[in-house]
């Protein structure tokens, strides 16, 4: 697709190839937000008798103070009073949207938000993002799932959400923290000071207050991750994610529709001027916007080590995207681009990669890094929550966490990033 404004796209005329973004192999579940069920409320979860005990029980497969914890640390619980602020309300008036916690376009990612028909007597949409925003609605399995003779296979087919799949986690994660096609902060509302989407899986999960330890019994109930799914299954699902919202926004440059671009194509400093990026895009024209690609720049290093031969055509993928410049062009780019996601999951399905894999992705990013390859801020933040995460499945953070902070310290500031900073950071990783 081209970057200059003067050239638009119209969608309406390529209905018949819309891609088949949602599939990896295997039917996805429904998230908790599509699924039928009816959502209980968090009051179904929260007494002492299940998950509201102020510590930790010994000798129980549950902790059952995941309710403590949840209304104690977790920012999701306070996702529908940060409507209630000051900001909220003015975002919500320059949108003309009303109220920020009555309006379905917030409500959407910042409560459970699901219909009326579905919440049961003690749902209660205040309580933010919620245990079945996450759980899934708990009509089935709310009794079941205390049975000792009730598996969680059972549990997941009465409606439980499958969060310990890296897959079907990152799908329900990005639902929200990137969009999807029925709920996506775009352009308009980041204008109102909406702030910019940021998001890795296994980061993220890394620094949440956790409520479950993987241990024994979680490994037998739940099975054993895969060092290093999480960053890789969330980038590659993060890539579907970006390709499936330019499919459905890359009609028009209208206003609402610049979301799928890189914002720092446009929100940097005139001067110095950072110049164009030595990636995919490259071949732009002076002055381009260009599409926001920092997950396929992390996807092209895992090709690079896991499957090397296939690490050209990604690239080349890669930049036909960035250069498609009619509504057929860019449907090939997307379907050629999907298919390579597909394919490399399969792979990866088949064999899981080894501490050493994660070791020598790492030094790639490092090395590409120092040679200049991410020069745009959104790159360089997913190398540094990249580096981060892998350290964490690699087991040497502690040992890197002086020279993890000073990248962070790097890309801490989008509006400050000095790509010299982030490279020279980069050199103090001992890898």
């Amino acid at each position: 697709m081209t970057r200059q404004l003067r050239l638009q796209i119209h969608a309406a005329s390529f209905f018949g190839l819309l891609l088949s973004l949602s599939s990896y192999g295997q039917a996805a579940p429904l998230t908790p937000d599509q699924a039928p069920a009816v959502h209980n409320g968090v009051a179904s979860c929260a007494t002492s008798a299940c998950h509201g005990k102020v510590a930790a029980v010994e000798g129980r497969n549950v902790w059952l103070n995941e309710y403590h914890i949840w209304s104690t640390q977790d920012r999701h619980s306070r996702a529908y009073q940060t409507l209630l602020t000051d900001r909220s309300k003015a975002m919500a008036q320059r949108l003309g949207l009303g109220s920020a916690h009555t309006a379905k376009a917030c409500l959407d990612c910042h409560a459970d938000n699901v219909a009326a028909a579905q919440r049961g007597q003690k749902f209660q949409l205040s309580d933010g993002v919620s245990c079945e925003a996450c759980h899934g609605g708990s009509e089935k399995w709310l009794k079941s799932h205390t049975e000792p003779q009730v598996s969680h296979a059972d549990n997941i087919a009465n409606g439980l959400y499958p969060t310990e799949n890296a897959l079907d986690r990152s799908a329900l994660c990005l639902s929200c923290h990137k969009g999807t096609g029925s709920k996506f902060a775009d352009h308009t509302m980041m204008a109102a000071g909406h702030p910019r989407l940021t998001f890795e899986l296994d980061t993220f999960t890394a620094n949440q207050p956790g409520h479950y330890k993987i241990d024994a019994d979680y490994q037998a109930r739940k099975g054993k991750p895969a060092p290093g799914s999480l960053w890789m299954l969330g980038q590659m699902e993060s890539g579907k994610r970006s390709l499936a919202l330019i499919q459905q926004h890359a009609g028009t440059l209208a206003a609402e529709n610049l979301a799928i671009y890189d914002c720092h194509s446009c929100h940097r400093p005139m001067n110095p001027a950072r110049g164009q990026a030595q990636d995919d895009s490259r071949q732009l024209p002076a002055g381009s916007i260009r599409l926001e690609d920092s997950a396929l720049d992390m996807i092209a290093v895992i090709f690079k080590v896991l499957w090397p031969e296939q690490s050209g055509a990604w690239h080349k993928a890669v930049a036909a995207l960035h250069k498609a410049q009619a509504q057929q062009e860019l449907a090939l780019a997307l379907t050629d681009l999907d298919n390579r996601l597909v394919s490399l999951e399969a792979k990866l399905r088949q064999q899981a990669a080894t501490a050493a894999d994660l070791a020598n992705i790492r030094r790639q990013l490092i090395k590409l890094g120092e040679q200049g390859a991410y020069k745009d801020f959104t790159s360089a933040e997913q190398v540094f929550l990249a580096l981060e995460s892998l350290s964490y499945d690699l087991g040497d953070r502690q040992t890197l966490l002086p020279a993890l902070d000073a990248l962070y310290n790097s890309v801490a500031d989008e509006y400050r990033f000095d790509h010299g900073a982030f490279v020279k950071a980069l050199g103090k990783i001992n890898n």
